[in-house]
């Protein structure tokens, strides 16, 4: 079948008018999803109208379902299936003859680092960064409305440095390179040889101190870089899924996303919902390398009770300050550019990408260097998370500041991770200190202060938060009422299995084959031995 166009005629299939426009395929495109790799084939089509005037370029997907009325106001109603099937072979032929060479390969990132044809790709906001060249024919492009507050020049964001670093001595330096190192983690999550290592950039950041201290300002001045915030922070509060909030986690990688307003609770529901909340997401990060770097503000952790993420949470310690110090302070921070760190994020990460086969290296250099450092203790994950904040200011000072550590304020920066991971040591430390079986004893001998015990089934109703049973040297007792006396007892929460762990390990319940509790009263109880315990405080106090 001979298909061809007369001008003033129309598109003809041998002797046969088809149309009074020809419809041709001029360009090819082939979509590549990264990282799973899926294609997609794209046309790009125009229309010879009858006159020989040309359409505008149309792309679509599907060569078997144009509808030529809708998208170039070709009025297309009058043919039969035949002249739509010819229309169709004509479109399949001029894909035949176009060469391959012609087509074009669009490779579809989302935010984050991917890997394809020999080339790292680092895409950051609008921005894409490569560390090689891909081959002719192959663009990159990444999402749509993620988008970066206006850029700082090239020339001129040294000038600002120090404003920034300096900002809040002891915080503000931690901060700063915490920030930034937001774009270093997911270069080192795709280091298979730091893992090797055994240590891993699974850690979040918190800025922990008094209500008013400036926690949220600073957070947001350093480390959110989004044109659209909310895309990068949320609350405590934020009655969202779990699962839409770890959603938002997975969407930003490279950048930073808040966790703000992290209060003590003494309702032990609402410190269990906070706990279940925070342990989900660092250990989130933990396993899928590929997202964002977590900050986390509140007035405390302390007495959270959150020991099981605790240790993956690298702590910024702000001090409490006098009124007249607060007032410099803000005055001082509504002086900085919200604008600043996402332009120093951007030329920081644009000169890794150049240099990234170094940058590689020299990461490697320098974490074997600050692993095997003589006297210190550095098998603790407060340590490694301050290595890790080290190697961000080593590569921001090569690869920024021409080596110069009077630039970057390592001296500082250092004074300041040592100080923070002394006061965060010694409370984890001082948790694992805790003797619960020793607490619980304290509790439930306070003369009715925390709970009630009582000696009779027929003054217990099973249920009740503030009693419990002593009967044949047993007492028995719920979760809930165990957790509510002992929040009276420490005046804050704690986890109910770090406790029914203690007493168990020191061989102190009385338990059935298969669970740690006992049915009494038709409901689940914990079944302290009491002669066993009171052996073991005695026990106690001589050692002691």
């Amino acid at each position: 079948m001979k298909i061809y166009f007369r001008e003033n005629e129309g598109l003809y299939a041998d002797e046969n008018l088809i149309a009074n426009f020809e419809p041709r395929v001029i360009g090819i495109k082939r979509h590549i999803r990264l990282p799973d790799r899926t294609t997609k084939m794209t046309y790009e089509i125009m229309v010879r109208k009858i006159d020989g005037t040309e359409t505008e370029i149309k792309e679509i997907d599907n060569l078997c379902q144009i509808s030529y009325f809708d998208m170039w106001n070709i009025p297309d109603c009058a043919l039969s299936a035949k002249q739509k099937k010819i229309l169709q072979y004509k479109l399949q032929q001029d894909v035949a003859q176009l060469n391959k060479k012609q087509i074009e390969n669009i490779v579809q990132v989302d935010q984050g680092l991917y890997h394809y044809k020999g080339s790292d790709i680092y895409s950051f906001g609008e921005n894409i960064f490569m560390s090689h060249a891909l081959e002719q024919g192959i663009s990159v492009i990444n999402e749509a409305g993620i988008s970066l507050r206006n850029n700082v020049s090239c020339s001129d964001w040294q000038l600002s440095l120090k404003n920034y670093i300096n900002f809040f001595p002891g915080v503000s330096e931690m901060l700063f390179y915490g920030a930034l190192f937001g774009v270093v983690k997911p270069i080192l999550c795709d280091m298979n040889d730091i893992d090797d290592m055994g240590i891993k950039p699974d850690f979040a950041i918190s800025l922990v101190g008094p209500s008013g201290h400036l926690k949220t300002s600073m957070a947001r001045k350093y480390a959110l870089w989004l044109d659209d915030s909310e895309k990068q922070e949320v609350s405590f509060r934020d009655h969202r899924r779990n699962s839409s909030i770890i959603a938002m986690i997975d969407k930003i990688p490279g950048q930073n996303f808040l966790v703000d307003d992290l209060h003590e609770a003494r309702a032990s529901d609402v410190a269990a919902r906070q706990q279940e909340k925070l342990d989900s997401w660092v250990r989130h990060i933990g396993v899928h390398r590929n997202s964002a770097n977590i900050f986390v503000t509140g007035e405390t952790m302390e007495k959270m009770g959150i020991f099981s993420c605790k240790d993956r949470i690298l702590q910024i310690k702000i001090p409490r300050k006098n009124s007249e110090e607060l007032k410099e302070l803000k005055r001082k921070i509504g002086l900085l550019s919200s604008d600043y760190m996402s332009g120093l994020a951007t030329l920081f990460l644009e000169s890794l990408m150049k240099n990234y086969d170094s940058v590689k290296k020299r990461i490697r250099e320098y974490m074997e260097q600050n692993l095997n450092i003589e006297g210190v203790n550095y098998d603790t994950r407060t340590y490694h998370h301050g290595i890790f904040i080290r190697l961000t200011e080593e590569l921001f000072r090569q690869y920024m500041c021409m080596g110069s550590s009077d630039v970057t304020e390592a001296k500082a920066l250092d004074d300041a991770i040592k100080k923070n991971c002394m006061i965060q040591q010694g409370e984890l430390q001082r948790e694992c200190d805790i003797d619960y079986a020793v607490d619980v004893y304290k509790m439930l001998t306070g003369n009715d202060k925390y709970i009630t015990a009582v000696a009779s089934v027929l003054e217990y109703v099973p249920g009740q938060l503030d009693r419990c049973v002593w009967t044949n040297n047993r007492v028995y007792i719920t979760k809930e009422a165990l957790v509510q006396g002992m929040i009276k007892y420490y005046g804050h929460f704690v986890s109910w299995r770090k406790i029914i762990d203690d007493l168990d390990e020191k061989a102190l319940l009385d338990e059935d084959c298969d669970k740690r509790g006992k049915k009494f009263m038709k409901k689940r109880h914990y079944v302290i031995m009491l002669d066993a315990l009171c052996s073991y405080i005695k026990w106690k106090k001589t050692v002691e």
